[in-house]
């Protein structure tokens, strides 16, 4: 065994690579594509239908390049969706009865679950703790929040 052999090995012990099963990449891409398909076809209004249909190609070409890229790029495309859903949270509140809506909620969960992620739930209490908004700050979050949990029941 060469050195850098040992060092690979030693390396790949110590912190090891995580790796996503291949079934749920394909399962992932295909719910995605389903998404996309949904989206475009749906009733929302036309600047919020476009950034959904820009995050769902973001994701979906960070799985396809799983395999040259790895986990990290599919991990930054689902923590830019997840922005995506702060920064909006207006309109998420707007169409949180939409089904499109709260799949697309639903399926960034899943992935960032999967990823190792927190839920969007810890993610709210962090950025109110870190953060130490002030009382519009704190409305603005509680009320993403409650759209968030009465779009994933």
């Amino acid at each position: 065994m060469t050195s850098l052999e040992f060092m690979s090995d030693e390396l790949s012990r110590r912190d090891p690579e995580w790796v996503i099963e291949d079934q749920f990449l394909q399962d992932m891409r295909s719910e995605l594509s389903e998404l996309l398909s949904e989206v475009e076809s749906s009733d929302l209004p036309e600047q919020f239908r476009s950034q959904l249909l820009k995050e769902l190609c973001t994701l979906i070409d960070a799985i396809n390049d799983y395999a040259l890229f790895g986990i990290e790029l599919l991990k930054e495309a689902a923590n830019l969706s997840t922005g995506f859903v702060f920064n909006s949270f207006s309109m998420f509140a707007e169409e949180r009865n939409n089904p499109v809506v709260q799949h697309f909620l639903e399926t960034v969960s899943k992935l960032r679950k999967t990823l190792g992620s927190e839920s969007f739930h810890e993610t709210l209490g962090r950025a109110a703790n870190i953060a130490q908004l002030g009382e519009a700050g704190m409305k603005a979050l509680a009320k993403l929040e409650d759209v968030i949990k009465s779009t994933m029941g």
